[in-house]
């Protein structure tokens, strides 16, 4: 090759300068050994590790001397040491008939001299890539199919744009858009477990669009599959009321005012919010690129976009009648809402097998029982996994470490916990019966707050006539003040397991943090304990914080479940995604993204 430069951030070197690559070394590539010390033996070689790579430029100026100074002031401009982004840097292979070929640098040093400029170039990667894109159709015919393709140079980075025209017979061939808007601007609710039922499952079963089992109903979220739990009995998957319970993390709502109408026809590449104080706040809320609802009226349209205008109040790169919607007008002052997740339910495939998805992030709560605005308990906790709206047990302190939580009926362990259980305990030591001081609890976390405790139930069990411990429950709005809610009666008898409740605890206000603690001196007495166990709760949720699911329309689906593999070095790029006959999705292995047609991030995928 016998590179000629072109540009450098798209600034044209000719006809001011002449700029070329410097011999003799195109491209320096730093490798350094590594060696692995063993004892007793030399040092065993394991591999390399690849430093960064360079590149040493000469670029002249062209014109007479008396130019010099304003050459030399352009040049550390245009290649300015201390600007940190790699840009195009631009050559023609003088020796291929001008091929034009790139690379992406930064500049590290620079030195003038008379009337040119030697410059180093930290390289992003550390190649030369042909500038003009070479493009192959090809239309696969089977399930495994090959394509020749000719690499012009050391190395390529393929963009791969899959676009299907003929429907499956087989994989899952149905999906529904699931828009979930979250009500709140202040709350953000982090692993928030969430219904994003009830749904109709029976008439999916009844159509032959679903196994009786549910094991081919997928939840789709921004292009990846996650765990899905159905509830049981009535809520079960084939029921006409099927919970679908979810896990996910939700920012606040952030909503606009339309700015400028949108007609019901022809594209729209930007979308306009109205220019108040709160817009400008919204959109600095959003992310750089994502979804958006229009509502007008009872109808509604979803766009996405790719890019905003915090000072113009823009949108950009915007697709009108996205996620299955249909074009409609939309007037000034039209409420728009930021959609966070791209959730999709995927079905109908006679063929799925279990996904047997394990209890990580499983909401702990009955999910027969449960609802978006009433968690409801009959276990509390399991070992080793981080369950959401799981209780947690604590053991603060204990002088003689006799007292601890417990999980299981009277006092044993049980996993899950069947039971939320509280023992403080006196012991013997040295032959002299001692008094015992502890304090410890369970608690639980539900970040959109809970208004009202709608019941406890338990079990509570005394040694003597006497117990002075007290039990507690606590509230709290930043997990750090707590104030007391209520106090548990003592039991009446020793040695008896005697029934505790409480109903209709309204707790005045919504509240992120509960505890049931118990915390005391228990006297120095031979056997002596007490117990206090919480065997069933239902917390009531407050609603103004709960995101609303909404399901959409069915359609039909290409479920693409694709592997491109490279033949030549055997690297395999698996896709997986749930597209529109006729749409596109692209695979861009050099900026390293993955976008549907209508703009949605699908990276995931």
């Amino acid at each position: 090759m016998q590179l000629q430069l072109l540009s450098y951030n798209s600034n044209i070197l000719s006809p001011n300068y002449n700029g070329w690559v410097a011999y003799p070394a195109p491209m320096g590539l730093e490798a350094q050994p590594d060696f692995l010390e063993v004892a007793g033996k030399s040092s065993e070689y394991t591999g390399k590790s690849f430093g960064g790579g360079y590149l040493t430029i000469q670029v002249r100026y062209e014109d007479d001397f008396s130019n010099v100074h304003l050459r030399e002031d352009e040049i550390k401009r245009w290649f300015n040491t201390k600007d940190e982004t790699p840009y195009k840097l631009l050559a023609q292979d003088i020796a291929d008939d001008n091929r034009q070929w790139y690379t992406m640098a930064t500049p590290i040093a620079i030195q003038q001299d008379n009337n040119s400029a030697i410059i180093v170039m930290a390289l992003e990667d550390p190649y030369w890539r042909v500038e003009t894109v070479s493009s192959s159709t090809w239309s696969v015919t089977d399930s495994i199919d090959t394509h020749n393709i000719t690499c012009i140079g050391e190395t390529a980075a393929p963009v791969f744009s899959v676009t299907p025209f003929s429907a499956k017979s087989i994989g899952f061939l149905n999906y529904r858009f699931v828009e979930v808007m979250p009500p709140s601007a202040t709350k953000a609710l982090p692993s928030y477990p969430l219904n994003l039922g009830s749904f109709n499952t029976a008439a999916l079963v009844a159509g032959n669009k679903a196994l009786p089992s549910g094991f081919d109903f997928r939840v789709m979220v921004d292009g990846v599959e996650i765990p899905r739990w159905f509830g049981s009995s009535t809520a079960a998957f084939g029921t006409t009321q099927t919970n679908i319970w979810v896990t996910l993390s939700w920012r606040p709502a952030v909503t606009f005012t339309l700015g400028a109408a949108i007609a019901a026809t022809g594209g729209v590449s930007s979308i306009q919010f109205a220019n108040t104080q709160a817009n400008r706040i919204a959109i600095a809320k959003l992310p750089a690129r994502g979804i958006l609802k229009i509502a007008t009226g009872a109808n509604f349209e979803y766009f996405t976009y790719t890019g905003k205008d915090t000072t113009k109040l823009t949108l950009t790169g915007t697709i009108r009648a996205t996620k299955l919607s249909s074009p409609i007008a939309h007037s000034v002052n039209d409420v728009c809402t930021w959609i966070q997740h791209d959730i999709w339910f995927v079905y109908n495939n006679p063929a799925a097998t279990d996904p047997a998805y394990s209890n990580r992030n499983k909401p702990m709560f009955d999910l027969d029982l449960s609802t978006n605005t009433s968690w409801t308990y009959t276990e509390f906790y399991e070992e080793g996994t981080p369950r959401a709206g799981m209780w947690n047990k604590s053991l603060l302190s204990s002088t003689l470490k006799t007292s601890a939580p417990y999980t299981g009926p009277h006092g044993s362990s049980a996993d899950p916990a069947t039971e939320a259980g509280l023992r403080i305990a006196t012991k013997r030591v040295n032959n002299i019966e001692k008094a015992e001081t502890a304090a410890l609890l369970w608690s639980i976390n539900c970040p959109a707050g809970f208004t009202r405790i709608a019941s406890m139930t338990g079990e509570e069990y005394k040694y003597t006539s006497y117990k002075f411990p007290i039990v507690e429950v606590k509230k709290s709005k930043d997990a750090i003040n707590y104030v007391v809610a209520s106090t548990i009666a003592t039991a009446t008898a020793p040695r008896v397991w005697q029934a505790w409740s409480i109903t209709n605890l309204f707790l005045n206000g919504s509240y992120t943090h509960l505890q049931v603690s118990m915390s005391g001196t228990l006297p120095a007495f031979a056997g002596n304990e007490v117990c206090y166990e919480m065997q069933g709760f239902t917390g009531i949720v407050d609603s103004s914080a709960v995101p609303i699911a909404t399901i959409n329309a069915e359609s039909s689906t290409y479920y693409l479940d694709a592997k491109i593999t490279n033949l030549n070095t055997g690297k395999a790029i698996f896709v997986t995604y749930a597209m529109k006959l006729g749409s596109t999705l692209t695979v861009d292995c050099s900026t390293r993204s993955v976008t549907y047609g209508d703009g949605t991030n699908a990276h995931a995928a």
